[in-house]
């Protein structure tokens, strides 16, 4: 009879133990947090922004840039980053701003200068199409976008001619064009040169 009373009595405790036991292993021992996973740094919601951008979801890009600068309202690639975010979903003031900012703080981001030299091409300001892309090219003559390959040195170049040619500068037109295409042949004193400066660039644009 005492023998099934402890056992009786065994048995009544020892599944509490386990329990207690599984408890401490599943969530760190009594007592343990129960809060979430620990915030996320603005360094890692900027690279996670990029990772978005890179994936073509530009939305979803600015919202982690922007919680990044929530964080670290002075974290130049986040700035960075939400310019080209604003520059991709066509928003050319909130562009500019963002690289504005950025570049006040550091000129030899290269990455937001390239950013806001095309915010100055879309909003018709070849002056500074001319600062920016000249800015780039003599600091990192083979410049490519970090986070997108397709915009290199020779897309700058051909910013470039089609800005002087704005500003009516033939000779920075024909020192681009000997870049983008050598023995293109253009005569400055021929009375079609725009137009045939133009035409060429037409071209370029496919295969820049």
């Amino acid at each position: 009879m005492k023998n099934e009373q402890d056992k009786s009595g065994g048995n009544a405790v020892f599944p509490r133990w386990i329990g207690w036991l599984l408890l401490a292993v599943l969530f760190g021992g009594c007592g343990g947090s129960t809060s979430g996973p620990p915030a996320e740094s603005a360094a890692g919601l900027t690279a996670r922004g990029w990772e978005a951008f890179e994936a073509g979801d530009y939305a979803t890009a600015a919202e982690r840039f922007a919680a990044a600068l929530d964080l670290d309202a002075g974290f130049l690639e986040a700035m960075t980053g939400q310019g080209w975010a604003d520059l991709r979903r066509g928003n050319l003031s909130g562009a500019g701003d963002r690289f504005d900012a950025a570049l006040d703080r550091d000129p030899s981001l290269y990455d937001a200068a390239a950013g806001r030299m095309l915010v100055e091409a879309g909003s018709g300001d070849p002056t500074g199409v001319i600062r920016d892309g000249s800015a780039i090219l003599e600091a990192v003559p083979g410049y490519v976008f970090t986070h997108d390959r397709d915009l290199s040195a020779s897309d700058l170049h051909w910013f470039l001619a089609r800005a002087a040619l704005d500003l009516g500068d033939d000779a920075r037109v024909l020192a681009e064009l000997d870049v983008l295409a050598p023995g293109h042949g253009l005569d400055p004193e021929a009375a079609d040169f725009a137009d045939r400066v133009l035409a060429l660039l037409e071209t370029l644009a496919a295969t820049v």
